[in-house]
């Protein structure tokens, strides 16, 4: 009915705000652009992980015998074993390489090198760095950001704080989860957007250590009790998009999981025509901003680091090696 879907149109209005939805249709566009992109990588993980020709696309083929050698998944399989025994042929694989005889002093650069290993053994910087091989294979590109962890707990009983890892942390992000602008002279001077799926229980411990969370929270929470008792039609007609990984708009107010887009890099403000250098923007439901400042991170740059298997020429993302 249309009364129906103005009023959810009006609510949703209510909670959106022009940034925040203008970071959501920057997110749109970008993955539209990157689309047969993912389509070529997807096809590429079903001949990597196939079992027989039915999960592929031969399959429309009509031969008879369906039995595959996975010889792709073997090529996958040997060059992570190569690349990874290059990184890593020891543990002691880390090295200090200084600027100067000053820097290359063996106190100086044991105490360095001695730090250095105990914290990428600590921060399991090997099975992060792994997993980026993967993406590196799979897909011709891996990202990866680091950021700050402090891994204590409290003993239940004692009340005593039990000492955990503390410091940097490398963090995979997955190539599907990232866009932005591939037309960029170059990664670093791109604006950039991280899309992360995450619970309730996720944005309830974020709230209970920044203050920018509690009010997301009440956000999410009063969104979800106003618009939960629409037809999946009235989303359709109210709000023209789409949810990765959930069937529908009423499938995803009605679940558990909140859409968070982290964009981070230089914003122009269009209607005061001010440029906003190095910044970072949160937004929940592709339509309401959370927070808007600048990127915080000691370089106070984007901390998103990207490699490519063979560059191309004019386009950001690169060939894998099993193109």
């Amino acid at each position: 009915m249309s009364g129906t879907v103005a009023t959810l149109k009006d609510i949703y209005s209510s909670f959106s705000d022009d940034l925040g939805k203008e970071i959501g249709m920057l997110w749109d566009k970008y993955d539209n652009l990157r689309a047969p992109w993912i389509a070529e990588k997807l096809e590429l993980r079903d001949f990597i992980f196939q079992t027989d020709t039915t999960a592929t696309v031969v399959d429309d083929l009509g031969w008879k015998n369906n039995t595959t050698v996975p010889k792709i998944c073997q090529i996958r399989d040997n060059l992570h074993s190569n690349y990874i025994s290059s990184l890593f042929p020891n543990d002691n694989w880390i090295q200090w390489e200084g600027k100067n005889l000053e820097d290359e002093v063996y106190a100086k650069k044991n105490a360095i090198q001695s730090y250095m290993r105990t914290k990428v053994h600590q921060s399991n910087t090997r099975d992060v760095m792994s997993t980026l091989l993967y993406d590196y294979i799979d897909y011709g590109n891996c990202f990866g950001a680091s950021h700050y962890v402090s891994e204590g707990s409290f003993d239940p009983i004692t009340g005593r704080e039990i000492g955990g890892y503390t410091g940097p942390k490398g963090v995979r992000i997955s190539p599907l989860d990232i866009v932005f602008n591939p037309t960029a002279p170059e990664f670093k001077s791109t604006p950039k957007i991280v899309r992360k799926i995450m619970s309730l229980g996720e944005i309830v411990a974020l709230a209970e250590k920044e203050d920018i969370w509690e009010s997301a929270l009440n956000m999410v929470n009063s969104m979800r009790k106003q618009i939960g008792e629409y037809r999946t039609t009235d989303f359709n007609k109210a709000m023209g998009y789409q949810v990765d990984g959930f069937g529908d708009l009423r499938e995803y107010f009605g679940s558990e999981y909140v859409e968070v887009l982290t964009f981070e890099g230089d914003y122009l403000d269009r209607a005061s025509m001010k440029l906003h250098k190095d910044q970072q923007i949160i937004v929940i439901d592709r339509c309401r901003t959370v927070v808007q400042r600048v990127i915080p991170s000691p370089l106070g740059k984007a901390r998103i680091s990207h490699a490519g298997w063979r560059k191309r020429t004019d386009n950001l993302y690169a060939m894998g090696p099993l193109d």
